[in-house]
């Protein structure tokens, strides 16, 4: 073979394996081999949630309650409950700040902050009832907070009235004794996690108290037991 066949055949040569090569370049780039893959991959992994989603399960876990609560009663530690308002004594239920850090809350009119107190009632044959706010707290709805310093409290003055729920059916007789509960509880919602604020439940001690219903003259919000 001369020398200018073989420089023919080494051009050839030269031509196939630079095709290929380009060829397989090619092949690869549209597989998303190689960098082009890992890249990719490394975007998705870390592109960011969408600014406003929300999942119950990036919620942070409850943290050990900053909050003291305690119960007000009326006089004669009693407790009364009527369907009129002006006919259910007023009490009270303090929230106190026990941390060392300051505590925003929910302001009590607004809907994040409005059922945070309920209370539990113990019958003296032990059976227990959950009294509830019901219906809603207000037309115009934002969460609106304010800010608990430590050993300071938030307080709420209380009327068992017909804005008040009982689950079961309460049957009330004058001077029943009761044990009564208070409850503060925040639940997990976007907005207790924008604002900062504790989300927990909290429990008063059970405070020994006597029960009455309204005076006969008006319309009872409970059915009424057999006057003593």
């Amino acid at each position: 073979m001369d020398a200018g066949s073989l420089r023919n055949l080494t051009g050839q040569s030269a031509a196939r394996v630079f095709v290929l090569t380009r060829a397989v370049s090619l092949v690869c780039l549209l597989a998303g081999c190689g960098g082009t893959q890992n890249q990719t991959q490394i975007y998705r992994a870390s592109k960011p949630p969408a600014a406003d989603s929300y999942s119950p399960a990036s919620v942070r876990k409850p943290s050990p309650s900053p909050f003291l609560l305690s119960i007000v009663p009326s006089k004669n530690k009693s407790i009364t409950m009527s369907k009129k308002t002006e006919y259910a004594d007023e009490f009270f239920v303090v929230l106190t700040n026990i941390s060392k850090e300051p505590q925003p809350v929910f302001e009590y009119w607004n809907g994040w902050g409005f059922r945070v107190i309920s209370f539990e009632l113990s019958a003296a044959n032990g059976k227990l009832f959950v009294l509830t706010l019901k219906g809603d707290c207000c037309d115009k709805n934002t969460p609106d907070t304010y800010t608990i310093d430590p050993s300071e409290h938030q307080v709420f003055a209380i009327r068992l009235d017909e804005s008040w729920q009982v689950q079961p059916v309460l049957t009330v007789v004058d001077g029943m004794p009761i044990t009564l509960k208070a409850v503060y509880q925040v639940n997990p919602t976007r907005e207790s996690i924008q604002k900062h604020v504790w989300i927990g439940r909290v429990e008063s001690r059970s405070y020994n108290l006597s029960l009455w219903q309204c005076p006969p003259s008006c319309s009872p919000l409970f059915t009424h037991g057999v006057r003593p």
